[in-house]
């Protein structure tokens, strides 16, 4: 529940999500959704609005991108393997 306060206030703020807050969020869906372990991931920000924000994932190859929307992140596309 704290993290669901937290994350409010920063949307509610304007504020871009803190990476570590982002790896917290997103580390493990990512990972399995990528098949590539969390440690190889890395995180990219690529809008940020008042009430969403939008994240590209990338790891072994591939990569997803994530958009949080009221608090919540859903997968927003999914990409063809990085070449």
């Amino acid at each position: 529940m704290r993290a669901f306060a937290f994350l409010s206030l920063l949307v509610l703020a304007g504020c871009s999500t803190p990476m570590a807050q982002l790896k917290l969020e997103l580390g493990r869906r990512a990972s399995d959704t990528l098949g590539c372990p969390e440690e190889k991931l890395s995180y990219q920000e690529l809008d940020r609005l008042i009430s969403t924000t939008k994240v590209k994932v990338s790891g072994c190859g591939r990569d997803a991108t994530w958009k949080l929307v009221e608090s919540r992140w859903t997968r927003a596309a999914d990409h063809e393997p990085i070449r």
